[in-house]
């Protein structure tokens, strides 16, 4: 994000790492055409980018293949947190169903650069992630038999990391000139200093905006999800760090307490499967700035209140709710809070939850929720009446406030989740 009192002036793209991430303990400025280890790896785009670490397209000369080449910022580096945990998955020997949707680890090497030691980590290539394919989907919505098996399949590689390659058709065969002709050729958005000065050696010349894996065709796909990134990962008898999951997706807890466990993986994969099967993120951040109220209020408004010490704690809930929980009525002169929208849609999409407690626990035998009316979803993008009603069921027991209160690893042995439109 773009700060006034930053380094670096704005430039022409949104699509780019965080300008002022080059700097000393931050990322290592990469350039196209950048070689590494010996020249065995050369830059030829930028994949993707996140706090920690930016992730470029590189041709490996030595196996005569593409892969990803992911350098972390250098104050990620002497932890080496990821490296452990993936040669561990690597040692783990299990028949797990799930093994096979965690990358696999191809080579790990280190650099020195102007802003500090960086760890490189070569992963395979594997294609859009499920936010791209979601993005250049007709209304943001995956076909109804393929967002069942995402769902399944990222529902399946959670439940193994919890107990203990997918790969491009073609792709190697193409020379660097039918990768630029498929996918385009990279955008540079040059760098300047704020007092317009060219930046020193801290940074790149020029920041590059991601490629598009989307734009690919479905015959260049293998139906296979694939968990790529595991620098936020932490064993679970360890203590957690300190990265937060993105506030749409983070459980309640974490907000709170700061305290995670396996069963918020459970709330933000619950998160994650409605997106996918619907397109929307349900608790989505506003503009109320560096802060959780909005996507508390949201929540509050799906599930319910609070539970009461969560809800004594939450002091801008005044904003949204009087001391029952109900929702107020929005007045532009009246109300402090930003207004919360309609939740008919989401409501008739996903259902809406019946029968808990303000701690997630169930009032009755079943505790699920119940689907509205779904006459608000285009016929064509509607899932089956049944499915709509499994999918709803299947949230119920996820997006519980009480952490032991969610379902946990037999989420794959779900109905909803059983019925797979890809490969298992």
């Amino acid at each position: 994000m773009y700060s006034l009192q930053g380094q670096y002036s704005y430039g022409n793209s949104d699509l780019v790492e965080d300008r002022e991430k080059y700097r000393t303990g931050g990322f290592h400025p990469v350039h196209l055409k950048d070689e590494f280890k010996d020249s065995r790896y050369r830059v030829i785009h930028k994949l993707g980018y996140g706090g920690f670490s930016t992730v470029s397209l590189a041709r490996d000369r030595n196996e005569d293949r593409y892969v990803a080449l992911k350098i972390t910022a250098a104050a990620e580096t002497a932890e080496a947190k990821e490296l452990r945990i993936l040669e561990y998955l690597e040692s783990h020997r299990s028949t797990h169903p799930g093994k096979k949707r965690v990358i696999n680890l191809f080579d790990y090497f280190v650099i020195e650069g102007p802003n500090g030691t960086h760890a490189c980590f070569v992963f395979p290539i594997v294609g859009p992630s499920v936010t791209q394919m979601i993005d250049s989907s007709k209304d943001r919505r995956l076909a109804t038999a393929v967002a069942k098996g995402v769902s399944s399949q990222i529902g399946q590689g959670l439940a193994y990391l919890h107990s203990a390659a997918s790969f491009m058709e073609h792709f190697d065969s193409w020379s660097e000139d039918e990768i630029y002709r498929r996918l385009g050729k990279p955008y540079c958005d040059h760098m300047f200093t704020r007092s317009g000065d060219d930046p020193g050696p801290e940074a790149p010349k020029a920041v590059v905006e991601l490629l598009n894996m989307a734009a690919l065709g479905p015959q260049y796909l293998a139906d296979d999800i694939i968990f790529i990134d595991l620098g936020a990962s932490f064993f679970a008898n360890t203590s957690w760090l300190r990265i937060e999951p993105p506030e749409s997706y983070c459980a309640p807890e974490i907000i709170f307490d700061r305290n995670a466990g396996l069963a918020s993986d459970i709330w933000s994969l619950g998160c994650t499967i409605l997106e996918v099967c619907h397109g929307f993120e349900l608790f989505t951040r506003g503009f109320l700035g560096p802060n959780h109220d909005d996507i508390l209020a949201r929540m509050a408004q799906v599930l319910g209140p609070l539970p009461a010490e969560w809800w004594k704690a939450w002091e801008s809930r005044h904003g949204w709710f009087d001391e029952d929980g109900a929702l107020k009525i929005y007045s532009e002169t009246g109300m402090p809070g930003f207004p919360l929208g309609d939740l008919d849609d989401e409501a008739a999409a996903i259902g809406k939850v019946q029968n808990l407690d303000s701690d997630g626990e169930s009032k009755g035998s079943e505790g699920t929720m119940t689907p509205l009316d779904e006459q608000s979803i285009p016929q064509a993008d509607r899932l089956l009446s049944r499915e709509s009603a499994a999918l709803a069921d299947l949230l119920s027991k996820m997006l519980r406030y009480s952490p032991q209160a969610r379902i946990h690893v037999e989420v794959c042995q779900h109905k909803f989740l059983r019925a797979s439109g890809l490969n298992g």
